[in-house]
């Protein structure tokens, strides 16, 4: 078994104040389950081949282990320590960048709704539609609707985009001198959805069992991430809903 590890301290879940109270005097009186005490019998039985990442499930020759003491030392399908640590990490990253391009879809395609009318938003920061179109090189011309359709229907052709030409929202929002490193080391993306059928067909067994590629194809994935879904989707809403400000 693993070391049982605890995140309290001197009884506590939190140490604000507020949230402590939340916990002793609303939750556990009403009996509600909590990420706190669901932890406690988790970390009882953690074993170390699984807190130490050199456990393997993906394929039907497993489970397996690594343990250097019985002479497992690589998986069944050959796969090292190393690279099963980054394929589950891999694994890991393709399901956030997904969720964060599942919500990007979505963005992008209520803008270009809203822009032919079909839901009950508005156009409501025009500045920085304009400023998006102007960023990327489109065109600025016609109506607001107009305009933002035109963005929508960019941002969703580069969730898709490949390799045979750079992504125009890397290109006009990372830093220049990031570009050139990201280039030099093979990690400059593609579209954030092939990034994840990239990442997602390597990890399938015996594809690739490489820590070093499994660990550009993260980091593609990371920066794909970032540039296609994050970014534009943030941009789209405030388009949408407004830009939030400081207020008192």
């Amino acid at each position: 078994m693993a070391k049982e590890e605890s995140y309290r301290f001197e009884g506590r879940v939190s140490y604000h104040d507020t949230v402590q109270d939340l916990y002793e005097n609303r939750l556990k009186p009403d009996g509600m389950s909590t990420v706190f005490d669901r932890f406690d019998p988790q970390a009882k039985i953690r074993c170390n081949f699984c807190s130490e990442g050199l456990s393997c499930q993906l394929c039907s020759n497993g489970p397996c282990r690594i343990s250097h003491k019985s002479g497992a030392e690589l998986g069944v399908c050959g796969i090292s320590p190393d690279a099963i640590a980054m394929r589950d990490f891999l694994l890991r990253n393709v399901m956030g960048t997904a969720t964060y391009s599942h919500h990007a879809h979505m963005a992008f395609s209520t803008l270009k709704s809203t822009a032919q009318g079909k839901t009950p938003f508005k156009i409501t920061d025009e500045g920085k539609l304009i400023y998006m179109l102007e960023k990327l090189g489109l065109e600025t011309t016609g109506t607001p609707e107009e305009r933002a359709e035109r963005l929508a229907d960019f941002f969703i052709a580069e969730l898709s985009a490949d390799y045979r030409e750079p992504s125009k929202t890397i290109t006009a929002f990372a830093p220049a001198a990031r570009q050139k490193v990201w280039q030099d080391l093979a990690v400059f993306p593609a579209g954030v959805l092939h990034e994840i059928k990239d990442a997602t067909a390597s990890c399938l067994t015996n594809v690739d069992g490489d820590y070093i590629s499994l660990a550009r194809k993260a980091l593609r994935l990371s920066i794909a991430c970032i540039y296609g879904a994050q970014i534009p989707l943030e941009m789209v809403q405030d388009i949408l809903f407004g830009t939030p400000f400081p207020h008192e």
